[in-house]
């Protein structure tokens, strides 16, 4: 197992008068993908949300073995990148203009800036955007460009909600590509899933909750196995109806 980007202990949240999460415990790695998986309600938006210190917490997170509460914010930025499942951005900003306000919290040289956002830029391949419009894009890209906007950060951990929702199969399919890379120069992926079979076949690891429980973890082929989904989503596993798609090439 590779180096800790992201450990909890214990971890529980409660918003308003209703735990959401109880006695959540995991770790998730450097150079790997981790999935976090549920139904609906399960609390894995908030975990997200907790771990990228957007939400109060009990118990303790450690990022890059650093205790989350006591982190400036400006080293938070510098650790954890958030991207949500639905942006609010609504503004016609051009996608460079975008993917810089990464930097605005960060107190770099400009040539240091302008370097960490070309970069982020070439390696979710929308340099050619640039000058374009964010409102004006297609789902695929304006993930793209979110994800451009989070590396750009030059944060190790990227924490994701559901990046793939409502893009059709190659842009899916080209997102998940770009997630495999990225692991595999050594960022920590940590997202939040809504398809078993994209999960299976995507990630490393992953960790299974329930009514804000956290119910089974490990590798993604021992989590997504018949026991645990019966326990957790109440329907059987059929493995010999998998469909699976790749890109040509």
């Amino acid at each position: 197992m590779g180096e800790s980007a992201v450990r909890t202990e214990h971890v529980q949240v409660t918003l308003g008068a209703r735990q959401v999460l109880r006695d959540i415990s995991f770790q998730a790695q450097y150079g790997m993908i981790t999935a976090v998986l549920g139904p609906n309600g399960a609390g894995k938006t908030t975990l997200l949300k907790a771990v990228a210190g957007l939400l109060p917490h009990a118990g303790r997170i450690e990022v890059a073995s650093r205790d989350l509460r006591k982190l400036h914010r400006s080293d938070r930025v510098r650790l954890i990148a958030y991207v949500p499942q639905v942006s609010l951005l609504a503004s016609p900003f051009r996608v460079e203009h975008v993917v810089q306000q990464a930097r605005y919290s960060l107190h770099t040289d400009r040539h240091t800036h302008h370097a960490a956002v070309e970069h982020a830029m070439e390696v979710v391949d929308i340099a050619h955007l640039r000058k374009r419009s964010f409102t004006q894009l297609s789902g695929g890209e304006r993930r793209r460009v979110l994800l451009a906007r989070a590396l750009a950060t030059e944060a190790r951990l990227i924490l994701l909600d559901e990046p793939t929702a409502s893009l059709d199969i190659r842009h899916a399919l080209s997102f998940y590509e770009l997630l495999r890379e990225l692991a595999a120069n050594g960022y920590c992926i940590v997202a939040v899933l809504h398809r078993l079979d994209d999960a299976a076949r995507f990630t490393d690891r992953a960790i299974l909750l329930k009514d804000g429980r956290l119910t089974h973890q490990g590798v993604t082929a021992d989590v997504i196995s018949a026991e645990p989904i019966r326990d957790v989503y109440g329907v059987e596993m059929d493995e010999e109806t998998v469909l699976s798609f790749r890109l040509p090439g």
